[in-house]
């Protein structure tokens, strides 16, 4: 999902110099780490609603009836 929404980096927990790379790439590039943050929230905003995922639960139920 981070990768599909491009809204952040995953890294391995083994892989410090990736993780190291990616801190200093968003440090440096204050724009992007804002794009990428704005990204993520609106994703966030869409896809996580209370009352969207209500609906959905609804939906499912209604589903095995």
């Amino acid at each position: 999902m981070i990768e599909d929404v491009n809204c952040g980096f995953t890294v391995s927990p083994v892989n410090e110099d990736f993780l190291v790379e990616k801190l200093i790439f968003l440090a440096d590039n204050n724009n992007e780490c804002k794009e990428i943050g704005k990204r993520g929230y609106l994703y966030a905003k869409d896809n996580f609603n209370k009352n969207k995922l209500f609906l959905q639960i609804i939906n499912n139920l209604s589903n095995l009836i």
